[in-house]
């Protein structure tokens, strides 16, 4: 799957604009991005939210607050490889 492009000014933005920006650029809504559902539609914008807000210098624990998501998930979404 190929992943919308980047803006950099993405990066300079607070972390409910970039998870908006992101929900926009992947055509699904920040409470879906946010949500428990697990739909494989929705793992390439999680996991391209989690890696813009980690550029952006936040924790495992708080990109887990913006994502509703626990900071081991995190981890797995910035390190994990499907085996």
């Amino acid at each position: 799957m190929i992943l919308p492009a980047i803006n950099a000014a993405w990066l300079g933005s607070s972390p409910a604009a970039l998870l908006a920006s992101v929900a926009d650029a992947h055509r699904i809504t920040v409470e879906e991005l946010c949500g428990p559902r697990r739909f494989r539609l929705l793992m390439p914008a999680r996991r391209q939210a989690a890696s813009l807000l980690w550029q952006q210098g936040l924790t495992l624990k708080e990109i887990g607050r913006h994502l509703r998501r626990r900071h081991s998930t995190i981890h797995w979404l910035l390190n994990g490889r499907r085996r």
